[in-house]
């Protein structure tokens, strides 16, 4: 006999419910499970990423959970989780997010669409003492998407600091 719980635990993979904001819809192309491995403009150890994206709550928020590993040079693995929800903010037709992250950490976010990229003001790395700002910007690929971040050192511009071509599992 069904139970109140099946819907929760069902695969929203393989059942997605259709999103209703039109602002989030156009972020279809973060649902999903997608992996890549990002490298620095400037060089340096390359990065691996996964990510799962999934609607909510009917269409009306996605979840997107995701997981970083990032090689030391002790030979050691720095890995880093978070668990972003966007969804739309009722009054001000503005696509908005909320990052939780392993640390305890509350992170907000106002999204823009640039033509069908998603980009957004982030943290600049924090092991880069001249970075003063960073943006990062989501551009739809056929088989998943890019995910550049870029970094302003000082100079009011922004250049590319990282990217990360994230493909789409299965």
């Amino acid at each position: 006999m069904p139970t109140l719980m099946d819907p929760l635990l069902s695969d929203k993979l393989a059942h997605p419910p259709r999103p209703h904001p039109q602002l989030l819809q156009k972020a279809a192309f973060l649902v999903g499970a997608f992996q890549g491995d990002g490298s620095y403009s400037k060089g340096g150890q390359r990065f691996h990423k996964q990510m799962v994206g999934a609607w909510e709550a009917g269409g009306q928020f996605l979840s997107l959970r995701m997981r970083v590993v990032y090689p030391l040079k002790n030979g050691l693995l720095d890995v880093h989780e978070a668990c972003v929800i966007l969804g739309c903010h009722a009054t001000r037709h503005q696509l908005e997010a909320r990052a939780y992250t392993d640390g305890g950490g509350l992170i907000d976010y106002e999204l823009t669409w640039d033509g069908p990229r998603l980009s957004f003001p982030d943290r600049p790395p924090g092991h880069q003492p001249n970075a003063q700002r960073a943006r990062k910007i989501l551009s739809p690929r056929e088989s998943g998407f890019a995910e550049r971040l870029e970094v302003d050192f000082g100079t009011g511009t922004f250049e590319p600091y990282s990217l990360v071509m994230m493909q789409r599992k299965g």
